[in-house]
């Protein structure tokens, strides 16, 4: 389970250990408007009011993440496939 936040950060969930804190994504610059999982469950795909998306490796969550720009107002939405 993924959410993102008006507090600019992803937390990603172990729905298997419902005790274990989250996983805090931390990168983008605005609120978190979207997230999406890829069927695999090892890439997540944010976006933001900082007008970026964002895609994180969920295996390596501490490891660089790719920060994918272009638009010139905030991301509403993101969908993997």
């Amino acid at each position: 389970l993924a959410s993102g936040s008006y507090d600019n950060t992803v937390r990603v969930w172990r729905l298997d250990q419902p005790d274990l804190e989250p996983v805090v994504l931390r990168g983008h610059e605005g609120y978190v408007s979207s997230v999406a999982l890829s069927a695999d469950g090892k890439t997540l795909a944010s976006c933001s009011d900082d007008k970026t998306v964002r895609l994180w490796q969920l295996d390596q969550p501490t490891a660089k993440h790719v920060v994918l720009c272009g638009h010139k107002d905030c991301v509403t939405s993101v969908a993997l496939s």
